[in-house]
């Protein structure tokens, strides 16, 4: 059973605007870092969730019918739960970095 081409074609247009608003929050988060440590644990969140997306989208692609759809399941359990994860390490790394710095203040602040 073929999809008339208006479908196709909207499913496409779907998927690029889905990819480039990913585009515009993963730029966003990376130019919002505070530190060194947050900006290498955002990229790295980033990537992952990057794959995992373009996993789906492969898979999706790749598997028949029944099975692609079944396979949305896990993925709207798992990534929602993993991009919150990602976000509660992110405020620790970012916590972390500010008391570290707020120290370093205080300590030059009392050595003059």
């Amino acid at each position: 059973m073929t999809q008339p081409a208006d479908s196709r074609l909207f499913g496409f247009v779907l998927v690029a605007l889905a990819i480039l608003i990913g585009f515009v929050v993963t730029a966003s988060n990376m130019r919002t870092c505070v530190g060194v440590t947050e900006r290498k644990f955002v990229f790295k969140a980033c990537f992952i969730v990057w794959l995992v997306v373009f996993g789906l989208l492969g898979f999706m692609y790749w598997l028949q019918p029944p099975y692609r759809y079944i396979l949305l399941i896990p993925y709207l359990v798992v990534l929602p739960r993993m991009i919150y994860r990602f976000a509660l390490q992110r405020q620790e790394i970012r916590q972390q970095e500010l008391d570290e710095r707020r120290l370093k203040a205080e300590r030059s602040r009392s050595k003059t």
